[in-house]
This record gives structure tokens, sequence and C-alpha cells, in this order.
């Protein structure tokens, strides 16, 4: 999985940090196949080197809003979807709407806006880069959530809270060395499988 992913960041001419332990490249897989489910079948993870080697972690999340936003989305123009990119210090630490440490939007972001409510996933109505509250988090804080629901109306999730827990100890760690933003790379399943 290692070397598809790096393949994967080389196809795209995306910038893939090699460089000095704990060098982090944070990254979301979208499942195309089953793009309109209301599970956690996406892949979220963190790629990063310890002495020069490659060191991966992965768990399940999800890339897409649950279907209480594709709905009744929160925003009036629609439920926000992340398309697929690279996007630089797109995240820095913080707390998910105030409670907890997690990872929130740092620099605007280009976002499909689905405002049709019929439960599917659009990606046809590409907006303005903005400020929209796109974090990276966790679902349920003491188990592992099986449907998205309302756990995301645009942000990156983590169905385990374990799984988030790992995630962030490698992003203090890199904090500690690099600073507190974070560049995040969403691929297709069909980027990287």
């Amino acid at each position: 999985m290692i070397t598809k992913l790096i393949n994967a960041f080389k196809r795209k001419n995306y910038r893939l940090y090699d460089t000095g332990d704990y060098n982090v490249n944070l990254f979301g897989i979208r499942n195309t196949v089953d793009k309109d489910s209301n599970a956690f079948n996406d892949t979220l993870g963190i790629l990063y080197t310890i002495r020069g080697e490659f060191r991966l972690f992965t768990c399940a999340g999800t890339t897409d809003p649950g279907t209480v936003s594709r709905t009744c989305p929160v925003n009036p123009a629609g439920t926000a979807i992340l398309p697929l990119g690279q996007y630089v210090k797109a995240f820095k630490l913080g707390f998910h709407k105030g409670k907890y440490p997690a990872l929130v939007q740092n620099v605007p972001l280009p976002l499909y806006r689905d405002n049709n409510k019929d439960g599917k996933l659009d990606f046809t109505n590409l907006q303005e880069p903005a400020m929209c509250g796109i974090n990276f988090h966790r679902a349920n804080a003491n188990h592992t959530s099986v449907q998205v629901d309302s756990w995301s109306a645009g942000c990156q999730v983590v169905a385990n809270p374990i799984d988030f827990g790992k995630i962030m100890q490698i992003i203090y760690e890199s904090a500690a060395r690099y600073g507190d933003k974070f560049t995040y790379t969403l691929f297709s399943d069909k980027d990287v499988y």
C-alpha cells in the first residue's frame, strides 16, 4: 500500500513530504464504487518517515457528508463536498466545534455544493474556495461509528476514536518539528488501488 500511495502522489504531481522524521502526508481515499452510501467506506490516513523509512497508518472514515446533511443541508447553498485534490496547509491544530482537539480548516477550500436534497452525492456545482468549517475530526468519542448520518456535513471524519487518537498523536509529533499546519490530499480509490 505504501508504494501504491507514493506512486499516486507522483502521478498526480502532488507534493510528497518525505524528508525528516514525522513530516506527515495526511490523506483521504474516496470510495467511488459505493459513493452514495451513508457508511464510513472511505480511507483516511497518514504517511510519514522515521529514519528514512516510510510508515503508514490508515483507518475507516468518510470524505463525504452523511445523508442527514445531504437531505437537510445546514447551509442554504447546499451540503459541502470537498473535491479531489491536494490542499497545502489546509488544516491546523484546533478544536472541532470548540469541543476537542482536531484539525480545523486553515485556508479557503473549494467545495461542491449539493442542494437538491435527494440523498445522492452531486459533484457538479463547484464553488469558489471559502472558509466553511471543513475539519478533520472523529465521529463518536466512545465507540466506532457505522453510519455517517450527521457526523459529517463536508468534514473528513474518522469512524473510530482510537484510530483518530493515533492520527493525532502523529500530528502532534509533526507539529513539534514543523509547525501546526498540515497539507491534506484527497484521492479517488482509482488513483491509488
